[in-house]
């Protein structure tokens, strides 16, 4: 039986729910009403935190922060934090309403020139906030008496439980650092996607909220600022490894700039580069040009404009940092210890042994406070014959082996990696060398007549001879300058006795006991 009483006969029954009348609520004490009542005279706390979850207001607190630390002063860091908010409320089949709402925090932090090293510069982008929203809970179990939203919203009110409540929720905390490098601009992207739903009648709504995050980082093409460029670890800058570029006034002429190496970071050159990674100095915008001297063109740091016989370069950082020169061919650098140490410019490299000279240079931009070397760059790689198109030789390995009538060793095949050799490919020319530096070499042949390849050194009558390794298509090709070489190697069948010696060939005409014109590729350890 159901009947009304004032607020003085409801502080008979409990105290808890008489202090939210004024004297004139009317609250009815039916199985509803005492079921989230309870027999004591406060009502239990389980009933009024069901109340709370079905009436209050809840809201998110997005606590997200991103700080941002730049250790050197090169390159520009953009942090981009988004959220994205989409609420439908629908009610039965139809959608009443749809709520977008994107928030979008932007931080960028742009070095200027100078030094690669200092304090780190640190930006804390401010937490983002969430919209309140509504989001009521089911009807819990032990209220079914209440028949409804309608009935357990009265109740509920009746033991303390106001509607107009607020509760918060604090999301956790997601850090992102970006440390910036020496030559590369990051641009890091985070974006957060809440999709609520809600649907139902609004008396008994419920909410499903899904959280996405992705990260996203895009490497841009480096814009460096001030930097050295120093010999690396390689073998094949011998005792000039961790050498730097220096220009001084020549002697001969103390109004051109002449480039050479030293010892000492405090005497290096500083240079730049632009966003295509050309080089120039720091100070002045100067280039770099070849001589036509009988010694040996020399680098230096000047424009050829005006001067007979020169040639200008152009010189860049790679994405590895690495140096390099170019004109219209390929360019091998290398400086003369016997010279004061001058660089110089080559495009066969056989100059460069024969001159006396160290290189061909592999070198990379550094800090320039650096008090280290920089790390070896040159790629190690095997090489094979390629598996169709060699005959009996299809993947077969380069090895060497000692032939008395030769003073080094001679190039040939082997099918396992375990007698294959080891060569150190220069990572911007692909210029393959032996251990300890060795160069290809051979008798120059005739149309008649090929020569053993082998590897080791050079004399009177053998030449070096180029074989490069294009690391785009891993193949391999051999050249003397201005001429294409070609490669064949001695049949030698299974149970045969006798070597498959390397011969080089001025053309494609192989001997009849040769297997050739071979194409062979490298295998990147």
């Amino acid at each position: 039986m159901r009947f009304a009483i004032g607020a003085f006969a409801l502080l008979a029954l409990s105290s808890g729910v008489s202090a939210q009348c004024d004297g004139s609520c009317q609250c009815e004490v039916d199985s509803c009403f005492r079921d989230l009542a309870g027999p004591l005279p406060f009502p239990p706390q389980p009933a009024i935190s069901d109340c709370r979850d079905f009436l209050w207001v809840h809201s998110t607190w997005g606590s997200e922060t991103s700080t941002i630390t730049s250790w050197v002063t090169n390159g520009v860091v953009t942090e981009v934090i988004s959220e994205t908010e989409i609420s439908t409320v629908s009610e039965g089949t139809t959608t009443v309403e749809t709520i977008t709402n994107t928030v979008t925090e932007t931080e960028t932090t742009t070095s200027g020139a100078g030094s690669f090293t200092g304090a780190p510069i640190t930006t804390v982008v401010a937490p983002l906030r969430r919209r309140r929203r509504k989001r009521q809970a089911n009807i819990p179990a032990y209220a079914s008496a209440c028949g409804g939203s309608i009935g357990y919203s009265s109740a509920c009110t009746c033991i303390g439980v106001s509607a107009d409540g607020t509760t918060w929720t604090e999301v956790p905390t997601v850090t992102t650092t970006i440390t910036s490098t020496v030559a590369s601009t990051e641009t890091v992207s985070e974006t957060e996607t809440v999709l609520t739903t809600v649907v139902g009648d609004f008396a008994g709504a419920t909410e499903t909220s899904t959280l996405e995050k992705t990260a996203t980082e895009q490497v841009i093409q480096p814009q460096y600022t001030s930097f050295v460029l120093q010999l690396t670890n390689d073998d094949a800058n011998g005792a000039g490894k961790g050498y730097f570029l220096r220009w001084a006034a020549d002697p001969g002429n103390s109004n051109r700039r002449r480039l050479m190496v030293t010892a000492n970071v405090e005497d290096a050159t500083l240079y730049k580069a632009d966003g295509s990674g050309v080089v120039s100095t720091q100070v002045g915008g100067y280039g770099f040009a070849r001589d036509a001297t009988s010694t040996g063109p020399g680098l230096w740091q000047e424009s050829a404009s005006g001067k007979v016989g020169w040639l200008d370069y152009v010189c860049n950082i790679n994405a590895d940092r690495l140096f390099s020169c170019n004109d219209a061919g390929r360019a091998f650098m290398s400086f003369d210890p016997s010279d004061g140490s001058k660089m110089r410019v080559w495009t066969y490299i056989h100059n460069i042994f024969s001159m006396g000279n160290v290189g061909p240079l592999v070198i990379a931009a550094v800090p320039q406070d650096t008090t280290t070397i920089a790390p070896a760059a040159a790629i190690s790689v095997r090489v094979r014959a390629r598996s169709t198109g060699n005959g009996i030789y299809n993947g077969q390995y380069i090895g060497i082996a000692d032939q008395d009538s030769q003073p080094f060793q001679r190039v040939r095949f082997y099918d396992s990696t375990a007698n294959a050799v080891t060569f150190k490919a220069d990572p911007t020319r692909g210029n393959l060398l032996g251990p300890n530096n060795a160069p290809f070499s051979a008798q120059v042949p005739t149309a008649a007549q090929p020569m053993p390849f082998l590897l080791g050194g050079y004399d009177n009558t053998r030449v070096i001879h180029h074989v490069l390794a294009d690391f785009s298509t891993l193949g391999v090709t051999v050249d003397y300058p201005s001429q294409v070489r070609h490669l064949g190697a001695v049949i030698v069948n299974p149970g045969d006795t006798g070597v498959p010696f390397f011969r080089v060939h001025l053309n494609t005409n192989m001997l009849a006991d040769e297997q050739g014109p071979l194409t062979l590729e490298i295998e990147i350890l």
